[in-house]
């Protein structure tokens, strides 16, 4: 008994009216590979109209799609009746995602829909940098605390090596915290990228009575890497406390003159801090922690090298640095 030819063309026509409406892009092929079904969706992704694609073949339409991961699935599945599923960018729409799912028709051909994924796959591809940035961090901050911590110990233990009572010696020590304090707070505002020089010198000096007013700052604009940041937050911090006690800030007439400049090729930072008007200078008969602290601790931590001139018109503290070690690198998008 034949079918219904009427019967037929009325389960045709609800097929074709289901494939319209449904909101994923559906094309189909047959057993030559030429499409045979497109829908509206499908026309409003590629952004041709169907009558230009029925009848082609797939491979003229997408030329290099045969040697994607598509071509390949359409492949298992015309060949072996394999069904896929899988997530790509788009071979036609560039920026933009899809989500493929790829079947066998029953009468032979194969069978696309896909979908327009990208909003989806943006927002995963940020939560991944956002839980990778995040990953990054932790990982900074325990390396910063642990570095804080030797930091801390390392001035704990020469504090006390080399102070003669303990009310000078706890009195060393919280200024030297407050001075490493002061210069994360400086590093906190600029997120760890870098500080100026002039801002880490007027920083430490200015927490330190009678000191900031009393140094003139002279060089040019620097952005310093925040390890080298430290490392001159200490040094200043030092050069200041010893200039108060002992040096040119000790005497009302006296002045300090922190210079610094970028010369040489290979370029390097150069750094003076030169005290005039204080008492006569006299070179110690043995280093205490500051002088152990600039001419050991500075220089190994910028790579270069520190000289303390003890001239009897007033100390003189000579800094020289490769640049590269100490300057902080430019944020992503900016120029150097």
């Amino acid at each position: 008994m034949s079918a219904d030819p009427s019967t037929d063309h009325m389960a045709r026509g609800r097929l074709d009216d289901l494939i319209e409406s449904v909101s994923d892009a559906f094309y189909a092929v047959d057993r030559d590979w030429r499409v045979v079904i497109c829908n509206r969706a499908a026309e409003d992704f590629f952004g041709f109209g169907r009558e230009t694609v029925l009848g082609r073949n797939l491979w003229e339409i997408f030329p290099d799609g045969r040697d994607r991961p598509f071509g390949q699935a359409c492949l298992a599945a015309m060949e072996r009746g394999e069904v896929s599923q899988l997530e790509a960018p788009s071979a036609f729409r560039a920026g933009r995602f899809v989500e493929l799912r790829i079947g066998p028709l029953r009468a032979g051909g194969v069978a696309v829909a896909l979908r327009d994924v990208t909003e989806r796959v943006v927002a995963e591809q940020k939560t991944r940098a956002a839980e990778e940035h995040l990953r990054l961090m932790v990982l900074e901050l325990n390396h910063r605390v642990k570095n804080n911590l030797a930091t801390v110990q390392a001035i704990a233990s020469q504090t006390l090596r080399g102070t003669e009572s303990p009310r000078a010696m706890r009195e060393a020590l919280l200024r030297r915290l407050t001075a490493l304090a002061a210069a994360h707070d400086i590093l906190t505002r600029e997120q760890w990228e870098g500080a100026g020089v002039a801002e880490v010198a007027a920083g430490v000096l200015g927490a330190l009575d009678g000191a900031g007013a009393r140094v003139r700052l002279d060089g040019p604009s620097l952005r310093l890497n925040s390890k080298a940041a430290l490392a001159l937050a200490m040094a200043f911090h030092e050069l200041g406390t010893n200039a108060l006690k002992y040096g040119a800030l000790s005497h009302p007439a006296g002045a300090v003159r922190l210079a610094w400049s970028i010369d040489g090729d290979p370029a390097a930072l150069t750094l003076d801090w030169s005290e005039r008007g204080g008492p006569p200078v006299v070179e110690p008969a043995s280093r205490g922690f500051g002088s152990r602290l600039l001419e050991r601790g500075l220089a190994a931590e910028l790579g270069g090298a520190v000289q303390m001139i003890f001239a009897p018109e007033g100390l003189r503290c000579a800094l020289r640095a490769p640049l590269a070690h100490v300057l902080a690198t430019p944020p992503t998008g900016t120029a150097a």
